[in-house]
């Protein structure tokens, strides 16, 4: 759980201590703000926004929705009305609530006190507040409560612009995201900067892109506005806007680095490639000891699939930025990318010599020994990540370890341990994923499924938890509990690919409703084109209805994408009935050579050779 989504009674208590003291002992006390204290994947998260220092080159610069911006100068503020008795007594059951989990109540609380005094302090908590609850139109009302009594404050501005970015409220959002840039201590420019950061991590990327677009037009001579509306363009595929927006911005700023390495990017996803290498290039070599730029023209190379041409230059570039911890960490996350493992382990090494980073060092190089079935040397890296980023994820994969080389029962306790540490329903169903994954391992299917049952009905919508339990279930043959688990995990999210993909293949796979089986799949293949599981499906329920042919073609992609076990019994299957057995055999060898135990392959080969 995150440091800004716990309830902290303390900070609470000092905010109506100071409030009550203010009120007894001076008139106008400070209006200044109270401070606000799986599987064994080897890529590099793509999802989730990097520190500072970890920011590849071109990467959107922008920070959560809900970061905090600096501080702006505070105005004088209002004469406060001070706190009556019956204030008082609300914010201290509001503080009670908090404390036993109530939001709710908590919120009611401080809302209703903001209504009726004039200190920015209440209104801040309840905006707060509302927003850890989720009640926009209560944090939305708060939000203006504050801007109305602290209208100096850049941060309840960009605290109100987030919320109206959020609802898609986009003039409203301008109006504030203006006030911000006028705030700024720092002059225009860095103001900008601020909003730039605040739209890029609005997580309606529509409104932010046309507030945005707005701004950029009010301060047509800055590349930074041009810039951030080149990243929001390229998140919502508007490419070509994208290059235009890149353009003005290097008409203002040629040796802008970032707009240099976007630009390329842009370019390739309009698949203009040999234009995109040839100005990254060429930006390259007229600036050769730009560090980002280096960094940022290897990852297109990655990014293109040029990947003996990428490992070359991240040779060149450790040669010259070596002694450079940030350019090291993004040579080994690049690396990863490329899938080139040990190169990857060299940097990730090199930055444990060089003693810096080297929490994220640890977690990255455990995550490729679990890969490679190291599961001792993962153990070793995980226990190293300490109190990190990655701390909660690399608990959970020592488990997985654990369990790999036989500790089970100290993996057992180490999740319970771990439940009692973290106090939170999302770090729950993490730890119950993780908990019937060792089970699996230590080969005790019911457990597993029972473990996902308890969590089930702890928490019902759960669509992760449902989906897991389906296919526990499915492997212990429970087709009806995981026929149920798919259809309600469908019916709250009805374009989920997963589980479109899973009961399309069960349904299949036991000849039943081939028509529906066929659309649901169908309908997850539109959404994951060169997914291997989707298409393996996709063949499997053609070979159902008698479409060997088509089927054919569906198998044989999955196969070429991925040569995985079950993905060669079904193409085998199918290949055998079309005659062509030589063929078939071939395709079996081969699957045995790769999982010799794998269950579907083995029931195939003995079902269609006996």
């Amino acid at each position: 759980m995150t440091e800004s989504k716990r309830w902290m009674p303390v900070a609470v208590l000092a905010t109506v201590f100071a409030l009550v003291s203010g009120c007894a002992t001076a008139p106008e006390p400070s209006a200044a703000p109270a401070a606000e204290p799986g599987q064994p994947d080897t890529q590099p998260d793509a999802g989730s926004a990097p520190e500072e220092s970890d920011r590849q080159p071109g990467d959107t610069a922008a920070a959560a929705a809900e970061e905090e911006p600096e501080p702006a100068p505070q105005a004088p503020p209002a004469r406060p009305k001070g706190l009556s008795g019956q204030n008082l007594y609300r914010l201290l059951v509001a503080d009670l609530a908090g404390r036993q989990g109530d939001i709710e109540v908590a919120l009611q609380g401080y809302l209703e006190t903001a209504r009726e005094t004039r200190d920015p302090r209440i209104a801040e908590r309840a905006t707060r507040l509302a927003l850890y609850a989720g009640a926009e139109d209560a944090a939305i009302e708060a939000g203006e409560r504050w801007v109305e009594l602290q209208p100096h404050s850049a941060e309840a501005h960009s605290v109100l612009a987030r919320l109206r970015l959020r609802r898609g409220e986009v003039e409203q959002a301008v109006a504030e995201l203006h006030q911000v840039i006028d705030l700024s201590e720092d002059g225009t420019e860095a103001g900008l900067e601020q909003v730039a950061k605040l739209t890029g991590g609005s997580s309606n990327a529509d409104a932010a892109f046309a507030a945005m677009a707005r701004i950029a037009e009010a301060y047509p001579d800055h590349a930074v506005s041009h810039y951030a509306v080149a990243e929001l363009a390229a998140r919502t595929d508007h490419q070509q806007r994208a290059l235009d927006a890149l353009d003005r911005a290097l008409d203002i700023a040629p040796d802008y680095t970032d707009a240099l390495v976007l630009r390329a990017r842009v370019l390739l996803d309009l698949d203009r490639e040999e234009e995109a290498f040839a100005g990254l290039r060429a930006a390259y070599r007229q600036y050769p000891g730009e560090r980002d730029l280096a960094l940022g023209y290897v990852r297109l190379l990655v990014q293109a699939g040029r990947t003996d041409q990428a490992l070359e230059e991240m040779q060149q570039v450790h040669e010259r930025f070596g002694d450079d911890p940030y350019a090291v960490y993004s040579l080994g996350l690049l690396a990863m990318q490329a899938e080139a493992w040990d190169d990857a382990k060299l940097y990730l090494e090199r930055l444990l010599q060089m003693n810096a980073r080297t929490s994220v060092a640890h977690y990255y190089l455990g995550r490729i020994a679990q890969q490679e079935g190291a599961y001792t040397e993962a153990l070793r890296h995980y226990i190293k990540v300490g109190r990190g980023e990655h701390r909660f994820d690399a608990e959970l994969r020592a488990a997985v370890c654990m369990a790999e080389v036989g500790r089970l029962d100290e993996a057992r306790l180490h999740l319970e341990r771990m439940r009692s540490r973290y106090d939170d329903r999302g770090a729950d169903v993490q730890i119950a994923l993780t908990r019937a994954r060792v089970e699996r391992i230590a080969g005790n299917p019911d457990t597993a499924l029972q473990v996902l049952g308890d969590a089930v009905e702890q928490q019902p919508d759960n669509i992760d938890l449902r989906y897991s339990r389906a296919l526990a279930a499915a492997e212990l043959d429970r087709f009806e509990l995981a026929r149920s688990d798919l259809e309600a995990v469908l019916e709250q999210d009805p374009d989920n690919p997963r589980a479109l993909n899973a009961l399309g293949y069960m349904l299949a796979d036991r000849n039943m409703e081939l028509a529906r089986a066929r659309r649901m799949i169908e309908h997850a293949l539109e959404q994951n084109p060169d997914d291997s599981a989707t298409l393996d499906s996709m063949g499997w329920v053609l070979y159902r209805q008698g479409r060997n042919d088509k089927a054919l073609e569906y198998l044989q992609r999955a196969y070429e994408i991925e040569a995985d076990p079950e993905i060669a019994a079904h193409l085998g299957e199918v290949l055998w009935a079309l005659g062509r057995q030589a063929e078939a055999r071939d395709v079996w060898e081969r699957g045995q050579a790769s999982d010799p135990d794998n269950t579907v392959l083995r029931e195939t080969i003995e079902r269609l050779t006996r």
